[in-house]
């Protein structure tokens, strides 16, 4: 089966799952505020067709012609398409929405699922042409990765429904077998940085399967009372762990969620409050944060009731995804809380005036209501202090910390966090070329879930393993909390002893294995890693040959920590890791090897360095990016002596282009230019330079030609500027003047600039077209 094939039969298991949810379209319409832009549409792309599933402010048909539509585009090359004029670009101006004027201005960026294949793409709209900047695309690939969340969910909720009682069956045996576990994710005071206090998160253990997605089950659960029966199993392991960690920080408050199906039962509050008690644990120190509110009916007055009662009780309530989740405003006047969570959508957005006023909003009736405030999702330095300065009291996010299990959670819990500083983490493991050329692409993290954000790479703070040798057995054997820590860490990652070979790996490394067909043999526990490395070396893979010369160093002492970034395609997405080796610390050799994935990062840096470098009309190199490939042309020398190596410059100016402007206006000119642009990339050799200067001039940079290839290129080049152009229904002729220099290695790159512009007035005035 082709990769297009398979692609789009996971692009298929979207289109199945009927409507969105109010919490999708609530997140659209933020991202069409944010951004400024009038819609905002989800789209997913089979083989034939684009279906719209979800939008604001259209109402166009739900399907179209893939062949008419921008966002494939974005699913052939797996990267943002950011489009400021759609009518003067040559790949869409031919489009019906283009020349019907209802598409002006693009952005769209990828949307990956389940399978690590685009299947879609979330884009925003104008019909006016827009100036889009490097910001937006990154804003947007930020809301992407919580697009994707909302539509994992959206089919595993559809999934879990074909799968009937078998699939709730199974997770209420993981509850009563204890499988279903907290893990912890601090809040942190935004103004001194103290961990506030932890929310338990819950995660499923499997004893076959490693640590199961929480949006596998928690969704599922939902559905039914089994969600009351989980929340209070994660309830009462949480109230366990914690109390010795209160005895050490008697201020330390825990974070449990309460499905709003809680507040159907009116004995729910008693409930709870027996729980809390027998654990040993005062309920002012637990704060019960309402999720999936949607669920709760404000009007009868019972809802109203149990949390008064929760709250009577000593707890503190709070409201769970304010702000685009299911929290709503009704929610907060009806059931008289004591704080709310603002959804990490949001945290997205800040930095924005509609994402600050949003915030500042939410924190002023806050704080008229007099209720505390945590923002979630920050992850970075940037965010934390916009949210401290938009009065937001806590933060939690992967700048910070990741979820951990109990464990690892107890280390943390002495540290004051750095309120512009992240957690502290293990050291910089930058990995070898990965076990499978791979990337999962995981998704950003549900609140109810606390996974990693997609994309995630260098500013994600892992919690530091201490693997230390157990009082019986091998030195090097991994069982119970020192593997479920590992298992914590969000990316690839292997245990090495002093020689290269692997003890222990984590559950992302076995996953990256099996999703392409890598047994155990090849990448599991017991393999020498450097004898991977060498037959991959030998194989041509330069990366592995780098990554075992850094795996050495660290091994023998030499250095503590080493990183290699290498490419890591797939067919149709290029894609990239950092690899991160780490000495281990204590009395035991070895390393830690991480494969992070940093393609995302990638992604936006080539957007930035392609925008500062070519022409935002025509896609041809601007004048720098000439002047830069010209300087090293000129550099360039043949392997003998007797010989240099010769560029020709040809310089062109439209002759005849000012009066297209004067009679038909200034767009018929820039199509002009865009059409001028088209021919000339069709004229040049492969790997030719063709730049638009400025204005009505162009240039064209030939390496390795003689005087001949010159002029025969300079022939073909004025040959296809000759063919007549329609504009606005009249054909018109825009004559060309043009220079030819061949340079050498050695020359001076403005002088060789400038004897071709001589030249090409030369050529004007009738005089010879080389020199």
């Amino acid at each position: 089966m082709s990769y297009e094939s398979r692609r789009s039969r996971s692009a298929q298991h979207y289109l199945a799952q009927g409507s969105s949810t109010a919490k999708l379209e609530t997140l659209l319409t933020l991202i069409s505020q944010t951004m400024g832009f009038p819609e905002v549409r989800v789209n997913i792309v089979d083989h034939e067709k684009q279906h719209t599933i979800a939008a604001v402010g259209t109402g166009r048909p739900s399907s179209v012609a893939r062949s008419q539509t921008f966002c494939d585009e974005v699913v052939r090359s797996g990267r943002a398409v950011a489009v400021g004029e759609a009518a003067r670009d040559p790949r869409f101006a031919d489009f019906t929405a283009v020349a019907d004027g209802e598409i002006g201005s693009y952005v769209g960026v990828p949307l990956v699922g389940r399978e690590s294949m685009v299947v879609g793409a979330v884009c925003v709209l104008d019909p006016a042409r827009r100036e889009i900047g490097p910001d937006l695309v990154g804003r947007l690939t930020q809301f992407g990765s919580v697009v994707e969340d909302q539509l994992d969910l959206l089919r595993r909720l559809r999934e879990g429904r074909l799968d009937g009682a078998p699939a709730t069956d199974e997770i209420a045996r993981a509850i009563r077998d204890g499988e279903i576990v907290p893990w912890y994710q601090p809040v942190v005071d935004l103004t001194t940085g103290a961990v506030r206090g932890l929310e338990a998160l819950a995660r499923w253990e499997d004893p076959a399967r490693g640590v199961v997605d929480p949006l596998e089950f928690v969704p599922l659960a939902e559905n039914s009372d089994l969600i009351m029966m989980l929340d209070l199993a994660v309830m009462r392991r949480a109230l366990r762990e914690f109390a010795p960690w209160q005895r050490q920080l008697p201020d330390l408050r825990l974070q449990v969620n309460l499905s709003g199906r809680h507040l159907t039962d009116r004995d729910s509050a008693a409930t709870v409050h027996e729980v809390v008690l027998d654990a040993g644990i005062s309920p002012t120190s637990v704060d019960l944060e309402l999720t999936e509110t949607a669920q709760i009916d404000v009007r009868g007055g019972d809802a109203h009731a149990l949390v008064q009662r929760m709250r009577h009780n000593g707890f503190q309530v709070w409201l769970d995804d304010f702000g685009t989740g299911w929290s709503s405003f009704e929610h907060l006047v009806s059931l008289s809380v004591d704080g709310i969570k603002i959804d990490r959508a949001v945290a997205v957005a800040l930095g924005t005036p509609v994402g600050n006023a949003l915030v500042s909003a939410v924190t002023g009736l806050a704080s008229a209501m007099k209720l505390h405030t945590t923002i979630e999702g920050i992850e970075t330095r940037e965010q934390a202090d916009q949210a401290r300065a938009l009065g937001c009291d806590h933060g939690q996010g992967f700048l910070w910390a990741a979820p951990a299990p109990a464990p690892s959670t107890a280390r943390l819990l002495t540290a004051t966090l750095p309120v512009t500083d992240p957690l502290p983490r293990a050291p910089a493991r930058r990995p070898l070329p990965p076990p499978t050329r791979s990337d999962p692409q995981t998704g950003s993290p549900d609140d109810h879930a606390g996974r990693p954000p997609s994309g995630t790479d260098e500013s994600l703070a892992t919690v530091p393993v201490q693997l230390s040798p157990p009082d019986h057995g091998p030195l090097w054997s991994v069982g119970g909390l020192a593997s479920a820590a590992l298992d914590a860490l969000p990316d690839a990652t292997a245990v090495l002893d002093h020689r290269g070979r692997i003890v222990a790996v984590n559950h992302t490394w076995r996953m990256f294995a099996l999703d392409h067909g890598e047994p155990d043999s090849d990448s599991g526990v017991g393999v020498d890693y450097l004898d991977v490395c060498a037959r991959s070396a030998r194989a041509g893979c330069v990366d592995a040959a780098e990554v075992a010369v850094r795996l050495r160093a660290v091994l023998s002492g030499r250095c503590v920590e080493q990183e290699y970034e290498y490419p890591c395609p797939t067919p149709g997405v290029e894609r990239w890791f950092l690899a991160r080796i780490s000495a281990l610390a204590g009395p035991v050799r070895g390393a830690v090897i991480s494969h992070v994935n940093t393609t995302r990062r990638r992604r936006a840096e080539a957007e930035l360095e392609h925008a500062a470098s070519h022409d935002p009309l025509t896609g041809l190199a601007n004048r720098a990016l000439f002047h830069r490939r010209l300087t090293a042309a000129l550099r360039t020398r043949t392997r003998t002596t007797r010989h240099v190596a010769s560029s020709g410059v040809l310089y062109i100016d439209l002759d005849g282009f000012k009066p297209v402007n004067d009679i038909f206006g200034h767009g018929a000119g820039d199509e002009v230019l865009a059409m001028v642009a088209h021919r000339l990339r069709r004229a040049v050799r492969p790997g030719d330079t063709v730049a638009r200067l400025g204005g009505d001039e162009f240039a064209v940079l030939a390496t390795g030609v003689d005087l001949p290839g010159l002029e025969a290129l300079a022939s073909r080049v004025e040959q296809s500027l000759t063919e007549p152009h329609i504009v606005h229904g009249r054909t018109v002729t825009v004559p060309a003047s043009m220079g030819a220099h061949l340079a050498h290695a050695g020359d001076n790159p403005d002088r060789v600039i400038d004897a071709a512009d001589r030249l090409m007035y030369a050529a004007k005035r009738g005089r010879s077209l080389t020199g």
